[in-house]
């Protein structure tokens, strides 16, 4: 396993398997079967779109990373897509902040737990 540090001073592992691969978004986004047990790491405000099991197949256990990486407060919502049910504690469904982690894990089918540092 290497550490990179790239030219802005942020750090990722390479050559290691365990470590998940990162998909940053600059808008909202809906996620695809690729990122599946991935982290989705915004770089900007957006909303990620959790879609219906008819559209992306994610398997029952698939784990979503959401990181914020911008600023503000709830600059990231999750939100579900048709026919998709989305649990959170409070009805949360935003990052609270910059450098906020959330998990969206899918349960049942077309049935998702939001968990992690959300606001609502």
């Amino acid at each position: 396993m290497a550490l990179v540090v790239n030219t802005v001073g942020t750090s990722a592992y390479t050559n290691n398997p365990q470590f998940p691969g990162m998909n940053t978004q600059a808008a909202s986004y809906t996620p695809t079967i690729q990122d599946a047990n991935q982290i989705i790491e915004f770089s900007a405000a957006g909303t990620l779109t959790v879609p219906p099991n008819a559209s992306v197949p994610f398997p029952i256990g698939t784990t979503l990373t959401v990181m914020a990486f911008v600023t503000g407060a709830a600059a990231v919502a999750v939100a579900p897509g048709s026919g998709v049910t989305i649990r959170a504690r409070g009805a949360f469904a935003h990052l609270n902040n910059q450098y906020s982690v959330g998990y969206l894990t899918q349960v049942r089918l077309n049935e998702w737990y939001f968990s992690g540092d959300i606001v609502a």
